[in-house]
């Protein structure tokens, strides 16, 4: 099953938001599940470091692995 939450160009702080949403989305499917996560990443010094921890937590009690994909894929795929 894919979900995509709208994330988009929102604040950091949001897009943790949005990341937890989708955590607490797959929770209730049982055994691990996989993310990939396309961003140009979260600037450490601008989130919420409550919030940054939080989303941590939610995706180890959802059993959900994170795989992130940089901001330079969109330019690769143009090639």
């Amino acid at each position: 099953r894919m979900i995509t939450p709208a994330i988009g160009t929102a604040s950091p702080t949001t897009e943790l938001q949005g990341l937890q949403a989708a955590f607490s989305t797959l929770a209730p499917l049982p055994e691990k599940k996989a993310m990939i996560y396309f961003s140009s990443g979260v600037r450490r010094d601008t989130a919420d470091q409550d919030e940054l921890k939080a989303t941590i937590d939610a995706a180890v009690r959802a059993n959900v692995a994170i795989y992130p994909v940089g901001g330079q894929l969109p330019s690769l795929l143009r090639q």
